[in-house]
């Protein structure tokens, strides 16, 4: 797992971005943040090792996306030395690998199983909305082919291993995109009508952050 300190200046209080696989942060480098917060990207979810001390900040806006949905509750479930400021998922669940509240299993597996540069791109295809978004993330330097493979085989296996092992944890706000073909919208809105957690919908695919400049863009309102 890596943590990129974007911007790290000991501010009172931290914005913590949980990227989804295989991607850059550097995607996400142009999204400003307000004055007052240090900018945290976690990505690489080749393991689970996450040992920062969040316990220093007044308080911590927590942003998860994708599988970073899921990877930021098995951290924080049940972890009460974080001050939350607001818990915010975006385009995941909690479970991310299921037919009714996830991606289905077959879809996951077949991505498993086509990680080859065309298969990548497939998937980024069906990622964006645009031919101008897909050109957005891949003006962008990709992580190595091999890397972003392991990081995929590790999350399944991951998952798998821990689905029977529900954690604890509340989401403020889930935003969930109309025309997501990774995660497909209903299942988003099952999961977290089940979890009785507060839903926005919007229009936009997997991606979605051609919609915002600002990450206090997406704050709870």
């Amino acid at each position: 797992m890596q943590v990129d300190k974007f911007i790290n200046e000991k501010y009172a209080r931290l914005l913590l971005f949980f990227c989804g696989w295989s991607v850059s942060p550097t995607f996400f480098y142009t999204m400003k943040a307000e004055e007052d917060q240090d900018v945290w990207f976690v990505s690489d979810y080749r393991d689970l090792n996450f040992n920062e001390d969040l316990s220093v900040y007044r308080s911590v806006t927590l942003i998860a996306w994708s599988l970073g949905v899921w990877v930021a509750e098995q951290l924080f479930g049940g972890r009460s030395s974080v001050v939350w400021e607001q818990k915010i998922a975006i385009n995941g669940t909690g479970c991310p690998i299921h037919d009714t509240e996830g991606i289905p299993e077959v879809i996951f597996r077949g991505t498993l199983d086509n990680l080859t540069p065309d298969g990548i791109r497939r998937f980024n295809r069906r990622m964006c909305a645009s031919k101008e978004r897909l050109a957005a993330w891949e003006r962008v330097p990709s992580r190595p082919l091999e890397e972003i493979s392991d990081e995929l085989r590790f999350l399944f296996q991951a998952i798998q291993a821990r689905k029977d092992k529900p954690v604890s944890f509340s989401w403020d706000q889930a935003i969930v995109g109309l025309s997501d073909r990774i995660f497909p919208t209903a299942n988003q809105l099952a999961h977290w009508q089940r979890r009785n957690v507060r839903i926005k919908e919007i229009e936009a695919p997997h991606d979605p952050f051609g919609l915002w400049k600002q990450w206090n863009e997406l704050s709870v309102k």
